[in-house]
């Protein structure tokens, strides 16, 4: 095997032993245990005093008007299993919109790579829109209530199993889709996704369906059921910048949805959004850390497979050169064969040069 290795073709080898330098000479990406898709975060939370913060810029069109929301917030780890999320918005920039405070708490194994993870959350809203139609307000004031609700997510990091996929799927259940319009419906939103990982980025795709039923009011009796719906699907990435800063972008589309005649819910076509997060104050846990592991192994696995296919290569090039050299030898054409001869026993002896130089810094590595 050794002797094998030493008569690759030194072009090939050398590239192989520069990748193998860049990756042991690569920076650690800096990567929150709580990182999902746009829509649905990880079960897992921060790191004990990780803090990380936010920016968000989302538009959605409908069929009646364009809409932009502006979102500034942050998350704190808390105690290894519990997480501290608050953000407030600008709603198409010129109204506050709805601030929120979230408290996840996550099953025990938060730092570990575990294959199942399981959090709930409380979810807090404090509503700017001015309801004036619930029964306890009136035109001459407007009720500002908040909405605490809870919410669940369940995901599955197959990186966990012995085969090591790096996929992980999510599953969010809550009771909030649209923060403003809490004081009127009362909602359900279900949705699940799935992220392919690599080493630094990551593409993902989410699809869920939100449910609406309209509260009894002074303008409606209410809504026995469920009666609106939409369904959506929404697909994106996650790039990180100088391994540590990410960028989160989504397209949504509403794949189908069902609207009441009377008092209906504004139809939706589409929405994009994007996000930037950037940690404050980070410590590497081990959940992350372990799953740098795999990757690296993974990656220098790619590249051992690679190098023995070069080593078939340089194998093939140098017995082809061989062939040449001893078909020469037999002469016997009208070709200039001595010449030519010349330049490949020339081009051959300073292949084997270059082999050598390449096995004695093998040996000295060794």
């Amino acid at each position: 095997m050794y002797s094998t290795i030493v008569r690759i073709a030194p072009v090939l080898l050398a590239a192989s032993l520069a990748a193998r330098a860049a990756v042991g000479q690569a920076k650690t990406v800096v990567r929150g245990r709580n990182e999902g898709t746009a829509r649905i975060s990880a079960s897992n939370v921060l790191g004990n005093g990780n803090i990380t913060a936010f920016a968000d810029l989302g538009g959605g069109v409908s069929k009646e008007a364009l809409s932009a929301v502006a979102r500034l917030g942050g998350h704190i780890g808390i105690a290894g299993i519990m997480q501290l999320t608050a953000g407030a918005s600008v709603i198409d920039y010129q109204k506050l919109g709805p601030a929120d405070a979230h408290l996840t708490i996550t099953l025990p194994g938060n730092d570990k790579l575990r294959f199942f993870g399981l959090s709930v959350s409380g979810d807090l809203y404090l509503s700017t829109s001015q309801d004036t139609v619930s029964l306890g307000a009136d035109s001459t004031r407007p009720l500002y209530s908040p909405f605490l609700m809870p919410s669940l997510v369940a995901d599955l990091d197959w990186i966990a199993r012995p085969k090591q996929m790096p996929l992980k799927t999510y599953l969010s259940i809550g009771l909030v889709d649209d923060p403003q319009l809490l004081y009127r419906y009362t909602q359900l939103a279900a949705a699940a996704g799935a992220e392919w990982k690599t080493y630094q980025h990551s593409v993902f795709v989410d699809a869920g369906v939100s449910l609406y039923k309209e509260k009894r009011n002074k303008l409606d009796p209410g809504d026995d059921g469920f009666e609106q719906f939409r369904v959506w699907i929404e697909p994106g990435g996650r790039y990180r910048i100088r391994s540590r800063f990410s960028i989160i972008a989504s397209l949504g589309v509403t794949v189908y949805q069902q609207l009441k005649n009377n008092t209906a819910l504004e139809p939706h076509i589409a929405s994009l959004s994007v996000s930037f997060e950037a940690p404050i104050l980070f410590k590497e846990t081990n959940t992350e850390a372990i799953r740098t592991l795999v990757f690296m192994e993974q990656k220098e696995q790619q590249e051992t497979d690679s190098f023995a296919e070069n080593v078939e290569s340089g194998r093939g090039l140098l017995g082809e050169i061989d062939t040449m050299i001893s078909g020469l030898e037999e002469g016997g054409e009208t070709f200039d064969y001595s010449k030519e001869r010349e330049d490949l026993a020339k081009r051959r002896k300073e292949i084997q040069k270059k082999m050598a130089e390449i096995e004695q810094i093998l040996k000295e590595i060794e």
